[in-house]
């Protein structure tokens, strides 16, 4: 499944609202900080993407690739919402 900026932006806003709503001990406990949930979240598209290649694992160009992506949707991130 892909997820267009709108779309994200609107998760990100939606989450935003709750973590406010939260008492400031508990925002930190929020799945946004945590790696095993971020990892559920793009798993499944890294999964995708390997089968759509037919090779079983991911090359060193397409992991740096997607390290620059993901510092790329942070930086919009911190941007867009610091």
């Amino acid at each position: 499944m892909k997820i267009s900026k709108r779309q994200l932006k609107k998760i990100i806003a939606e989450e935003k609202a709750k973590l406010v709503e939260m008492p400031m001990g508990e925002r930190f406990a929020h799945g946004i900080f945590n790696g095993n949930y971020l990892y559920d979240i793009l798993v499944d598209e890294v999964e995708d993407y390997i089968r759509t290649q037919g090779e079983p694992m991911l090359t060193r160009s397409e992991t740096d690739k997607m390290r620059e992506a993901l510092m790329f949707a942070l930086q919009n991130i911190i941007e867009d919402y610091s």
